[in-house]
């Protein structure tokens, strides 16, 4: 079980470097997407920096082409990171295999994740708390505490006063 933390959070640390000064893209695909997004928010609310999820087949008849223009700038300022399930379907691998090849000249494939587990449940913990701790992390290197949202505490304050 120490071995098992151990490797999570080394991979966490892994993707955290990897994604340091770049803008997060989040891809899922089925039992993932809730993840990815998870992912997203967290990136938002911890890290305080944008990110942005997207989800297979979808992102496929839309996203992908925004990368044919800018490479220069994206390759610099994107990551994706893109989670799978041993329930993936063979056909999303392929998916994936081929959307990376036709994209990573403009935008960096920082890594892949994949879900550990027995059961569904199982798989999808493991996911958000590879997410949670990369949020983290990036949070440190950045050098912003992840605990205050001032920005949200702010809105509510503004809304509560209309």
């Amino acid at each position: 079980l120490e071995a098992d933390r151990d490797a999570l959070v080394a991979r966490a640390a892994e993707i955290a470097e990897r994604l340091a000064g770049s803008v997060p893209l989040i891809y899922g695909c089925d039992l993932t997407v809730p993840v990815a997004y998870r992912w997203k928010t967290q990136f938002n609310e911890n890290a305080k920096q944008h990110a942005f999820d997207h989800q297979l087949p979808e992102l496929d008849h839309n996203e992908i082409v925004g990368w044919e223009t800018m490479p220069d700038m994206t390759s610099e300022h994107f990551g994706v990171v893109v989670l799978t399930d041993e329930s993936d379907h063979d056909r999303v691998r392929d998916r994936i295999r081929h959307t990376r090849e036709l994209t990573e000249r403009a935008v960096p494939w920082v890594g892949e994740v994949r879900s550990q587990g027995s059961s569904r449940l199982a798989r999808l913990i493991s996911l958000t708390v590879v997410g949670d701790l990369v949020s983290w992390m990036l949070a440190d290197r950045l050098g912003v505490d992840p605990t205050p949202v001032a920005t949200i505490e702010g809105l509510k304050k503004l809304l509560t006063d209309d």
